[in-house]
């Protein structure tokens, strides 16, 4: 099953964070050290957050092999 997420995927946070950034190129490394700052606060434990950061790097690596990007921020 290839399911795409959907905004409901996402906090309501989450989803402004994803769209502030129009394509993955502008994603910078201060903007994943904010995010992850900002689960920290709002309760996610160090085991959610090291998921959804090891998430993220996955999903940067594969743009980089795949040359849609040209570095990993991540």
């Amino acid at each position: 099953m290839n399911r795409k997420p959907g905004k409901e995927a996402f906090t309501n946070t989450e989803w402004k964070l994803i769209q502030s950034h129009r394509t993955p190129a502008q994603v910078q490394p201060l903007t994943i050290r904010s995010f992850m700052a900002f689960r920290a606060n709002h309760g996610d434990g160090k085991a959610t957050r090291s998921r959804k950061l090891s998430a993220i790097r996955s999903l940067f690596r594969y743009l980089c092999r795949e040359d849609q990007i040209t570095r990993n921020p991540a």
